[in-house]
């Protein structure tokens, strides 16, 4: 059975070493040795006669059609180096566009849903080897008068932030199917939450209920989730592996260590996920998850202290089209 597989998908054991050996030593340094490592798997001495399977021998890359160009090129999200060319646009839970000169300026469609006006952009910096560079800057607003959302308006007797986000973001090449993207962001600014009291008791029932018992470290959780969409992230560093079949379609294993705060509660979290992306026509889609451990601490927006931990689930989704 394991055979089957393995002629399916038309990849080597050495790759999957090489792939998870990079995998399990995210950032700086320990980056630099899996790669080394990854090396010293496929290119064995004694076996340079052999290339019908060494994985650096050429590779046959099936034809693209004009629309998958550009896709092909790299992927066009904030954590990779890639960006679409002029007048491409990526339109879906992205939206990119190209505007040339290695400048890609876009919208966070979750964000605006939930209220919060952003605008991001990213710069591709001159190839660099097999390496690509980039650097980016996403600027987040909001207030509370243009929160439409249910009562979340209500809710607040104060709301508003506004927090910029520079970045780096580094793609490198292992090999013909298998990208290295490591990417860091760092926030600053200011934001300020201050509940109603309405808001003081809609808090309180979405905790305890009837008051005899609840779970703050869920609410919690809730809270972090609706910052981290909303692009309230403070700080972000994330290493993704993006492996390529004989085909269109992707495998993606991600590792994002991200840290968020709120007025006086801060989260810590730590996830790793597994996606499949398929790619037709044009269109995109990515679907995976895996688990996240999260650590809660500081003060919630009522006043409770709350210090927890524990493991939550994490999804890895993203569709859109490339015009």
């Amino acid at each position: 059975m394991k055979n089957k597989i393995m002629k399916k998908i038309k990849v080597t054991p050495k790759e999957i070493k090489g792939f998870f050996a990079i995998m399990y030593v995210p950032g700086g340094i320990c980056r630099i040795i899996g790669q080394i490592f990854f090396l010293l798997l496929v290119a064995q001495p004694g076996r340079a006669e052999d290339t019908s399977t060494h994985m650096l021998a050429p590779v046959q890359m099936p034809l693209l059609k004009p629309q998958d160009q550009d896709f092909k090129q790299g992927l066009p999200d904030e954590w990779t180096a890639s960006v679409l060319s002029q007048r491409r646009f990526a339109i879906g839970s992205i939206v990119e566009a190209g505007v040339g000169y290695g400048l890609m300026v876009g919208a966070d469609p979750a964000a605006l849903a939930l209220g919060a006006k952003t605008v991001q952009l990213k710069w591709q910096l001159p190839k660099f080897g097999e390496d690509d560079w980039a650097i980016g800057i996403k600027h987040v607003s909001v207030a509370r008068k243009n929160i439409w959302l249910g009562d979340t308006s209500q809710r607040f007797s104060k709301l508003s932030a506004n927090i910029t986000r520079p970045s780096v973001s580094w793609s490198n090449r292992i090999s013909p199917r298998l990208i290295i993207h490591s990417f860091w962001a760092s926030a600053f600014g200011n934001s300020e939450a201050v509940l109603s009291d309405y808001g003081k008791n809609k808090l309180r029932e979405a905790k305890y209920g009837s008051g005899e018992s609840g779970d703050s470290h869920s609410f919690a959780n809730r809270t972090m989730q609706t910052q981290s969409l909303a692009g309230f992230t403070e700080d972000r560093f994330q290493i993704s592996a993006e492996w390529e079949r004989n085909d269109l379609d992707k495998i993606l294993l991600s590792t994002r260590f991200e840290r968020t705060k709120l007025e006086a509660l801060e989260t810590f979290s730590i996830r790793m996920t597994l996606a499949q992306e398929w790619t037709a026509d044009g269109f995109h889609l990515r679907i995976g998850g895996g688990p996240q451990y999260a650590i809660f601490s500081g003060r919630d927006l009522d006043g409770e202290t709350i210090k927890a931990a524990g493991w939550l689930p994490a999804a890895d989704f993203a569709f859109y089209w490339i015009l």
